[in-house]
C-alpha cells in the first residue's frame, strides 16, 4: 500500500509540473511571441522586439520606436497511449496570451515590461480501458490537469557603443494548478489536488553586437528558477491507503525551470531576405533530477525525473518583398527529447522534437500591424519496456507506447507608438544607402531629420 500511495503522489507531481509543455524543447516553448514562433523560435540575434524581454534582453537597445504588443496562441495536442490499460487518444485545446510594451528612452537606453504566459493548459492526459482490471466493458478513467503560469518581465538595455549593447530582464513567475489522477471506479482509487500555487524568479542577461551593417551577433544566459509551490489540498479516494483523508498545505520541492544559455546570429542577406540561426543549451540535469512531494503531514516522497541536458538548434528566415508592408516568416526547430525511457510517461509527454513554423506580419492601419503564425510538430512515438510509478499505477510492469503530435496557431497585434519622447522617429535599416539606424526618419529613404543626424 505504501508503494501504491507513492505511485499516486508521483503521478500528481508529474501532472502538475510537466504535462502542459507538450510541443517545445522539453517543457520550454520554442519561442514566446508570434514573431519568434514564425521563424523557428530564433531570437538571440534579433533586433528591437518586444519579445526580446523573454529572449535576449540586449536586443531591446536597438528599438527605434516604442511598441505595444498583444497576441494569443491556440494549442491543439493529440496524445495516444497504448499499454496495460489501453489508453485512448485525446485532443486538447488551450490558449496562451502575451502582452508587452517596450520603448527607447534615448539613443542609448531602452526598457520594456510585459506579462507572458508560459503555461496555460487544460489537459486530459489519457483515458484508460479498465476492463483489464475486472471492471465492466467500456469503463474508463482519466487523469486531467489545469495549470496556469505567467511571467512578469521588467527589462532594460543599454548601448555600450554604437555597435554593442547589454541587457537584463527579471522574470517574476506566478501560477496555480488543479488536477485529478486515476479516478478509478468513481473516485475510489484516485486523488485530487486543488489550489497549489507558487511564485519565484529567474534572471536573464544578454549581449548584442553588430559585427557589420548586415550582421548582428547575440548571446544570452538565464538562471535556474527559484520556485516555491505550496498550499495545495491533497485528497485520496476510498480505496487508497489513506481513504477520505485531505492533506492541506501540500507543497512540491525539487522541480525548477532549467538554467540555459545560447548564441545566435542575424544576417540581412539583401533588402528582402534576413536569415537567423540559434543554438541553445538547456541544463535539465541540474533542474529536477528528483522531485519531492511534501505534505504538511508525513515524510516527503521523492521520484526521479533524470532528464538529460538538451541542445536546441533553430533556423529562421524573414522575407519582405520590395518596400512593402508585408513580412513572411519561415523556420525549423529541432531538439532531442530530454526524457529517458525509464521515466517516460503519458503524464508529461515532453517527446516532441521537430517543429516546422511559418508566419506573416502586415500593416493593416497606420502604425498598426497584424501578425499570424503557425507551428506544427509531427507525430513522434516513444516506447518504454519499464513500468514506472508515473504510468504504471498498479505495478504491472507492462511496456507501453506514446504518440504525440501538436499544432499551434497564433494571432497578434503590434502598435508602433512613435519615439516615446526619445527624439527618434520610425526608421528602417539601410534605406537607399543611407544607414540611418539612429535618431532619424527613414522610410525607404532618409528624411530631413535623418540627413541632419548623419551630418552631425
Amino acid at each position: 500500500m505504501t508503494a501504491l500511495r507513492g505511485s499516486l503522489i508521483g503521478a500528481a507531481m508529474a501532472a502538475l509540473l510537466a504535462t502542459p509543455a507538450l510541443a517545445g524543447n522539453g517543457i520550454e516553448d520554442i519561442g514566446t511571441t508570434i514573431r519568434e514562433l514564425g521563424r523557428g523560435g530564433t531570437f538571440i540575434g534579433a533586433e528591437g522586439e518586444v519579445g526580446s524581454m523573454m529572449g535576449n534582453p540586449a536586443a531591446l537597445a536597438w528599438l527605434r520606436e516604442s511598441e505595444f504588443y498583444l497576441d494569443g496562441r491556440l494549442w491543439q495536442s493529440q496524445l495516444d497511449y497504448s499499454g496495460a490499460l489501453n489508453g485512448i487518444g485525446q485532443k486538447e485545446n488551450y490558449v496562451v496570451p502575451n502582452i508587452g510594451y517596450a520603448a527607447p528612452v534615448d539613443c542609448r537606453l531602452s526598457w520594456g515590461l510585459g506579462v507572458f504566459t508560459t503555461v496555460n493548459s487544460s489537459f486530459r492526459v489519457t483515458d484508460y480501458d479498465l476492463s483489464l482490471l475486472g471492471a465492466p466493458a467500456g469503463t474508463t478513467d482519466r487523469s486531467s490537469t489545469k495549470v496556469r503560469f505567467a511571467v512578469i518581465t521588467p527589462s532594460i538595455a543599454y548601448k555600450l557603443s554604437d555597435d554593442t549593447a547589454i541587457g537584463a530582464s527579471l522574470h517574476y513567475t506566478n501560477g496555480s494548478a488543479d488536477f485529478q489522477g486515476y479516478n478509478i471506479l468513481g473516485d475510489t482509487l484516485g486523488y485530487s489536488l486543488n489550489g497549489p500555487s507558487g511564485s519565484g524568479h529567474m534572471l536573464r542577461l544578454g549581449l548584442s553586437h553588430r559585427a557589420d551593417e548586415q550582421t548582428t551577433l547575440g548571446a544570452y544566459w538565464r538562471s535556474r528558477s527559484h520556485l516555491d509551490i505550496s498550499g495545495g489540498d491533497l485528497a485520496f479516494g476510498a480505496l487508497t491507503p489513506t481513504p477520505g483523508v485531505v492533506i492541506p498545505e501540500t507543497g512540491i520541492e525539487g522541480f525548477q525551470f532549467p538554467e540555459q544559455y545560447g548564441v545566435g546570429i542575424r544576417h540581412e542577406a539583401d533588402e528582402e531576405w534576413t536569415w537567423m540561426a540559434d543554438y541553445r543549451r538547456l541544463l535539465w540535469s541540474g533542474s529536477g533530477e528528483t522531485i519531492s512531494f511534501v505534505p504538511s503531514q508525513g515524510p516527503p516522497l521523492g521520484l526521479a525525473m533524470d532528464w538529460s541536458d538538451q541542445d536546441v538548434y533553430a533556423l529562421g528566415a524573414e522575407y519582405s518583398p520590395g518596400c512593402g508592408d508585408d513580412t513572411w516568416r519561415f523556420g525549423l526547430n529541432y531538439a532531442a527529447s530530454p526524457v529517458p525511457d525509464s521515466t517516460l510517461s503519458p503524464l508529461y509527454p515532453a517527446i516532441s522534437e521537430w517543429h516546422y513554423t511559418m508566419g506573416w506580419e502586415g500593416e493593416v492601419a497606420d502604425n498598426l500591424s497584424l501578425l499570424t503564425g503557425a507551428v506544427y510538430s509531427p507525430s513522434v512515438s516513444r516506447s518504454s519496456a519499464v513500468g514506472n510509478p508515473f504510468n504504471d499505477l498498479l505495478g504491472m510492469g507492462q511496456p507501453f507506447q506514446l504518440s504525440l503530435d501538436n499544432l499551434e496557431l497564433g494571432i497578434g497585434l503590434s502598435w508602433k507608438l512613435g519615439s516615446g519622447g526619445s527624439g527618434r522617429s520610425t526608421v528602417d535599416n539601410d534605406c537607399d544607402g543611407c544607414h540611418c539606424k539612429e535618431c532619424c526618419d527613414c522610410e525607404c529613404g532618409c528624411g530631413a531629420e535623418g540627413y541632419a543626424a548623419l551630418s552631425e
